[in-house]
């Protein structure tokens, strides 16, 4: 095997590991917080991985950069939707307390 396949290889079996142990997380977790954090999980370390993985695999430079520029927006836009999610969680939650005053 080559250098270039061992680190797709290694990559993608890296970051599909993370994806699944974000999903049992989410899916075992009773907290929407605890939940949010594992999807971070999934926006900031696997997804990431895997596209740099499967950037390495494709053979037109022009769909390497593609999947690149995907992993690239997913890191960026996890932590804004983690961060306006819990926004809305909290203010949501403050609502129902007045409410029940």
């Amino acid at each position: 095997m080559s250098p270039r396949g061992l680190a797709t290889d290694v990559l993608v079996v890296t970051g599909a590991v993370i994806l699944l142990i974000s999903a049992a997380g989410q899916l075992l977790r009773r907290d929407v917080r605890d939940r949010i954090h594992y999807a971070s999980l999934a926006a900031m370390v696997g997804a990431p991985l895997v596209a740099l993985g499967l950037a390495l695999v494709s053979t037109p430079w022009r769909s390497g950069v593609k999947v690149v520029l995907i992993g690239a927006v997913v890191v960026v836009s996890g932590p804004i939707v983690s961060s306006v999610t819990a926004r809305a969680i909290e203010r949501s939650a403050g609502a129902g307390r007045r409410r029940q005053r």
